[in-house]
């Protein structure tokens, strides 16, 4: 078998200081993912050392983690640090806030949505089913009603008040009036009739001549740019729901963020 040609070497070195680099930050692959409009799985395959990549890719690597291409090259590999890669399964984290596994006729009990919604860019996903029905702990201060459900959030644009990997207590439902100043999910259709789930702040509403509403959507991490989306009879997008509760991790020192 041939050594390895050094540029094979040169590529393990990049791809090893993108995952410490990641690790060090706290952020999960689909941050990173969210932050370069990648998929889950092109980043992946970065860390590992199975994509050839461009000096172009590698200066929007370093730029996504906040820093110079010569900073990312400098990156020490250290033995300690770990190097594999953890897959998130769809409850990650739910125990911890609390709120436990129910059947679906539970008195109470409401849905979990496998939304993951990118709290920041749109990716398109399938239409979301109930993967699981959980009941709140019992100092929970809100009553369960049908109009709930819960999601994981993915991504850092709604960082500090959402941050990766937070459960996240909905109402559905949109009302103009009402929803100003808010958290909300929203629903749109990529090309190919897939649906896409963001969450942004909700900071502006205006009224066409058409009937149709014009919403102005904030991140909260200015890494990530203002936009308007058009919703109406005829449009791919829509508010689906409202954020009730940010939920805490029990034992942690973050308090409950209500929206």
């Amino acid at each position: 078998m041939e050594p390895d040609h050094p540029s094979r070497e040169f590529v393990r070195q990049i791809s090893k200081a993108v995952g410490i680099c990641r690790r060090r930050r706290g952020w999960s692959q689909e941050v990173l993912a969210t932050r370069m409009g990648l998929s889950d799985k092109m980043i992946a395959k970065i860390e590992g050392g199975r994509h050839d990549m461009r000096l172009t890719t590698v200066w929007r690597l370093a730029a996504a983690l906040d820093l110079t291409p010569l900073q990312l090259l400098a990156t020490q590999t250290d033995s300690a640090e770990p190097t594999s890669i953890r897959h998130r399964g769809p409850l990650q984290g739910l125990a911890r806030t609390g709120w436990t596994r129910a059947k679906p006729n539970t008195p109470g009990a409401i849905p979990v949505l496998d939304l993951r919604p990118r709290a920041g860019p749109t990716r398109a996903a399938p239409t979301p089913l109930a993967i699981a029905w959980v009941s709140p702990p019992a100092d929970h201060p809100s009553a369960p009603t049908p109009d709930l459900f819960l999601a994981q959030i993915r991504g850092d644009a709604m960082q500090p008040t959402l941050l990766d990997g937070q459960w996240c207590l909905f109402a559905k439902g949109f009302a103009a009036d009402t929803s100003l100043g808010k958290l909300c999910l929203v629903r749109e259709l990529d090309p190919a009739g897939l649906t896409a789930w963001t969450v942004n702040k909700l900071t502006g509403i205006q009224l066409g001549g058409d009937e149709r509403l014009t919403l102005q959507l904030d991140s909260l991490n200015p890494a990530y740019a203002q936009r308007q989306v058009v919703i109406g009879a005829s449009s791919d997008t829509a508010v689906e729901a409202v954020l009730r509760e940010a939920l805490p991790t029990r034992g942690g020192s973050r308090g409950r963020a209500k929206a």
